[in-house]
C-alpha cells in the first residue's frame, strides 16, 4: 500500500485514495512526493498464485473490481509511532519495509522463524478439486457439486516432508558502512536526495552528501542497515536568500527572477521567507517579491 500521506485527509471526504501516494521512485526508502511528506507504516497484502497461472480479471461476486483493505493497530499506544520515528526506511535493496526489519534498537529478530515451505507441501493444504475456465462468475446460491473433505485439520510439522533449510537467518550485529549501499555516485544521485524534514515544517531542508568520498563510503551506520541520517547530511534551510526559482543559488532569489510588476523584498525579510515551490526545493515569485504599486 502507499506510504506517503498528505497529512490532511483520512480518506472519508474523497475517493479513499487521493490522500495517499507511493514514493517517487517506487521504493519503500524513496522520497515522498512534495505534498505527501508524512510517512506511514507500510501495509503489505501478499497475493499467492498457482503454477502456470497466466493471470486474468479479478472481480468480486457483486461485479465490483475495487478492493478494500482495513488495518487495525494492535501495538501499545505510542509504540508504533516511536518505531517509525527511530527506524526510518533504510537504503538497502534487501530490506524494502517500513519500518525496516534490521532496526535492532526497537525490533528483535525472531530466532525461531519457520523455514520456507516447498511447493509440493503447499499443495497438501489445498483440496484437490477439479477446476475449469468459466465465462461468467456464479451468482446467487451455490450450484456446484458437494465440496471434498480436507485431508488435514491442523497445521503441524508432519504435513511437510520436504528437506529444506531455514528460510531466514538473523543478521549479525556488525554494523554496515555506507559503501555497502552503493557507489558514491549512487549515494549522491539516488540515495542522498529528497526532503530531509517533514512537510509540516516551514523551512524545507534536503539531503546532501559530503565531498570526501572515502570518508562517506567508510562511515559506519548505527544499525546493520544504513539510513539517510547515517550517510547523508542535511542541507541548508531553503529561504529566499539562498534559493532561486530552480533550486539552491548563491545569491538567492534576484530581482530578475521577480520579473515585471514585482519588487524584490529586502534581504532581512527574505531571510524569513520560506520557499514553497516543489515541496520547498525552489522559491516562487510570491515567496520573495511583492507587487509594485500602480500609480494613478
Amino acid at each position: 500500500m502507499p506510504t506517503c500521506w498528505d497529512g490532511k485527509s483520512i480518506g472519508d471526504n474523497n475517493d479513499h485514495k487521493s490522500h495517499m501516494r507511493y514514493t517517487t521512485n517506487g521504493k519503500i526508502n524513496g522520497p515522498c512526493p512534495a505534498e505527501f511528506g508524512h510517512r506511514l507504516p507500510q501495509i503489505t497484502l501478499p497475493v499467492w498464485s498457482t503454477e502456470e497461472y497466466n493471470g486474468g480479471i479479478y472481480q468480486l461476486s457483486d461485479g465490483s473490481d475495487i478492493f478494500h483493505v482495513d488495518f487495525y493497530n494492535g501495538w501499545k499506544e505510542g509504540k508504533l509511532l516511536e518505531i517509525l520515528d527511530e527506524c526510518p526506511p533504510s537504503g538497502s535493496a534487501d530490506d524494502g519495509f517500513n519500518p525496516p526489519c534490521a532496526c535492532k534498537k526497537l525490533l528483535t529478530c525472531n530466532e525461531a522463524a519457520s523455514g520456507t515451505v516447498c511447493d509440493a507441501d503447499v499443495r497438501k493444504l489445498f483440496v484437490d478439486e477439479a477446476t475449469h475456465d468459466i465465462v461468467e462468475l456464479p451468482r446467487g446460491s451455490c450450484r456446484g457439486p458437494k465440496l471434498l473433505s480436507k485431508s488435514w485439520t491442523a497445521l503441524h510439522d508432519d504435513l511437510f516432508g520436504c528437506d529444506i533449510e531455514r528460510g531466514f537467518e538473523c543478521e549479525s550485529e556488525e554494523p554496515a558502512v555506507c559503501g555497502s549501499i552503493g557507489t558514491y555516485p549512487y549515494l549522491q544521485k539516488q540515495f542522498c536526495v529528497g526532503r530531509a524534514n517533514g512537510a509540516e515544517e516551514k523551512f524545507a531542508t534536503f539531503w546532501t552528501i559530503a565531498r570526501n568520498k572515502r570518508k562517506v563510503l567508510g562511515t559506519e551506520c548505527r544499525a546493520s542497515i544504513c539510513a539517510e541520517a547515517d550517510c547523508c547530511t542535511r542541507g541548508p534551510r531553503r529561504t529566499c536568500t539562498n534559493t532561486g526559482n530552480r533550486g539552491l543559488k548563491k545569491r538567492g532569489f534576484t530581482q530578475r527572477m521577480c520579473g515585471n510588476g514585482w519588487k524584490l523584498l529586502p534581504k532581512e525579510r527574505r531571510k524569513q521567507r520560506a520557499c514553497t515551490n516543489k515541496g520547498g526545493a525552489s522559491c516562487r515569485v510570491k515567496d520573495c517579491c511583492k507587487k509594485r504599486r500602480k500609480l494613478v
